[in-house]
């Protein structure tokens, strides 16, 4: 290195003495001047020694190899500079942690003696409490120890008093046992006598007892059935006399007598205030039919409802109950309900002319004319002289404006039955436009009439 460094110092030297030598030609140059001509000033002269172009040419090789010299001379130091730095940057990071990981280490010895100080202070603490303790319980157990000692003495005295008062307790107890045993067997023997006085007594008492029971339970039994008996017969008047003011209606359909309501009424009430005063009395499922018709015709259809309900609570299959329901339910007007009654009777005993007879009754307030015409000729194939399907069957007809057929169907109705006829037709204000029609005309002449 020290080589490189002469070598460069020598170079520096031949810049420096080709300057210098520049410097004297450029003399020599101005010493040649004629010496008329006008001095030139110093500054003037060099200016043109730096002006020249030699002059720049040295001074630009001089730089350049001093710039280069310098950084051939400057670049290790500069090297070595950024190394030491280097490491004071480390050592700058390093000694944080390590200070911090000795602080740390440090830290946890101080702890652990801390700690083990912290144990044995405690321990010895633990020492002297358990000494303290161990000290305190055993003073109590030696004066606990005295004080049971003299407990057990005194209670030692105080037993041996009990064996003492014991045994002369026994010896009472003996004594009162004997006595007890005596008194018992005296009580015995009387209790035994006064129970034999009282089993013959009260064996007396309960025959004369039971006999006046008897004798009571008979005579009431006797008079509850001839009330019973009684009840039964007003009920059995009752609804026979409801029988005869208020027939089956299967066998008088669709009649009505205003004039003997009044009478069915009292009836009804008589039989309605014997249910009240006895409970206890039973209607069977032909009282309950009576019952009903007498409602139908006193004009309660509601009530008579509830009467043939109650007899096809206990007979189901009744025809009188279903048939005479649907004659309710269509004077009521609820003609859907009337009809299922009616195909319930008709289902039951469909050999029955009264249960298809009411059937079409109502298909005709529903204006099924057709279907109502075909069920009255149903009632009629198993009952032709019927009065009342001749009847119907000739109004369906009418209604359907069928006059032909509608006025043979009158015919034969005039002739089961003229005087019912006339009356009807008379009373009827829907008959009484068929006066004025000479088709007609025939129905309304007295007597019966041939087609």
């Amino acid at each position: 290195m020290l080589a490189q460094i002469h070598m460069k110092i020598k170079v520096i030297s031949l810049l420096f003495s080709s300057i210098i030598n520049l410097s004297g030609n450029v003399a020599i140059a101005q010493s040649q001047v004629p010496a008329t001509s006008t001095p030139q000033p110093k500054n003037q002269v060099l200016e043109q020694v730096q002006n020249s172009p030699q002059s720049q040419q040295i001074e630009k090789r001089v730089q350049e190899e001093a710039n280069r010299t310098l950084i051939e001379l400057l670049e290790p130091t500069i090297n070595l500079i950024n190394f030491n730095l280097g490491i004071i940057n480390f050592w700058l990071i390093a000694i944080p942690l390590i200070g911090a990981g000795g602080f740390f280490i440090f830290r946890a010895a101080i702890i652990r003696k801390l700690e083990k100080d912290t144990r044995e202070k405690i321990k010895e603490e633990i020492d002297t409490i358990q000494k303290e303790i161990r000290e305190t319980i055993e003073s109590q157990i030696n004066a606990n120890k005295a004080e049971i000692d003299r407990l057990i003495q005194e209670n030692k005295m105080k037993i041996n008093e009990a064996e003492i008062t014991m045994h002369e307790i026994t010896a009472r107890i003996e004594q009162l046992k004997l006595q007890i045993a005596k008194n018992i067997d005296e009580q015995r023997d009387f209790v035994e006598k006064q129970i034999e006085k009282q089993k013959a007594y009260v064996n007396d008492f309960t025959n004369d007892i039971k006999v006046k029971i008897a004798e009571t339970l008979t005579e009431t039994l006797k008079k509850t059935q001839e009330a019973k008996d009684e009840m039964e017969r007003e009920k059995d008047r009752i609804l026979q006399e409801l029988s005869k003011l208020a027939p089956p209606l299967s066998s008088i359909p669709d009649t009505h007598q205003p004039d003997v309501q009044k009478q069915i009424q009292a009836l009804i009430t008589q039989l309605e205030d014997l249910k009240l005063k006895n409970p206890q009395l039973f209607l069977t499922t032909d009282d309950y039919l009576k019952q009903g018709d007498a409602f139908f015709f006193e004009g309660n259809y509601r009530e008579a409802i509830r009467s043939y309900d109650e007899v096809i609570k206990g007979q189901e299959d009744s025809f009188l109950a279903w048939s005479s329901r649907g004659w309710a339910l269509r004077r009521m007007g609820k003609f859907e309900e009337a009809l299922q009654s009616y195909e319930k009777a008709t289902q039951i005993d469909p050999n029955n002319h009264i249960g298809w007879y009411g059937l079409g009754n109502v298909l005709r307030e529903l204006e099924r004319f057709d279907e109502a015409i075909a069920v009255y000729h149903r009632s009629l194939e198993i009952k032709p002289d019927f009065f009342w399907s001749w009847f119907r069957l000739g109004r369906c007809y009418m209604l359907k404006s069928e006059l032909k057929k509608a006025l043979e169907s009158f015919q034969k109705a005039k002739e089961l039955d003229a005087e019912r006829f006339q009356k009807i037709i008379h009373s009827k204000e829907e008959f009484h436009s068929l006066q004025e029609q000479e088709y007609f005309r025939i129905l309304f002449e007295n007597g019966t009439e041939e087609k």
